[in-house]
């Protein structure tokens, strides 16, 4: 791929990148880097060719793509990758503080797929997609019974008494019991 200042970058995995233009600028505070409008990052340092390579990437715990990146000073900070993109091809004008995958996949950081977010906006997609889901069963938030309580229910007291009594003894409604039973809830 030929760059605007007439330097060949070589991508290490040309199955990535597509057919469109692509294009790079420079990374915000780290002058020595740029990053292309895919997700790819260059190191400026050549070699005697004047070529440079892309620089390989890792993820973290939470799936995300990120690199680590040398200042002027030599301090080396790691950087997520999507937040590169986003601060580089995307306007803030709203100045959210989040960016959000459109298509829920971490680690594709296409500057088409990413935009900025409040994190309502993030959560809110997150549902929409089904990345969340929320917790569920006696982790949620609105739960009258524990798992164990649901269990001993369906074990031995739906034979033994009525919907009624049962709610009573656990404080619930007798929906709730109701909806246990046909397995429901």
């Amino acid at each position: 791929m030929k760059g605007r200042s007439g330097l060949i970058l070589y991508p290490q995995n040309n199955k990535k990148h597509s057919e469109q233009q692509i294009e790079f600028k420079i990374i915000n505070n780290y002058a020595r880097y740029i990053i292309t409008n895919e997700g790819s990052v260059f190191s400026l340092n050549f070699n005697h060719k004047g070529i440079i390579k892309e620089m390989k990437q890792s993820t973290d715990k939470s799936g995300y793509k990120y690199i680590k990146l040398f200042n002027d000073l030599k301090i080396a900070k790691k950087e997520k990758v999507h937040r590169l993109v986003a601060q580089a091809f995307i306007p803030n004008h709203k100045n959210k503080p989040q960016i959000n995958h459109k298509n829920g996949i971490k680690d594709d950081n296409r500057f088409e797929n990413i935009e900025w977010s409040t994190n309502k906006e993030n959560i809110i997609h997150s549902y929409k997609i089904g990345l969340n889901k929320g917790p569920r069963g006696d982790k949620s938030g609105v739960a009258k019974l524990k798992e164990i309580q649901v269990k001993k229910i369906k074990e031995s007291l739906l034979d033994k008494y009525s919907d009624s009594e049962i709610a009573e003894m656990y404080g619930v409604i007798r929906q709730t019991i109701n909806n246990i039973r046909n397995n429901i809830t």
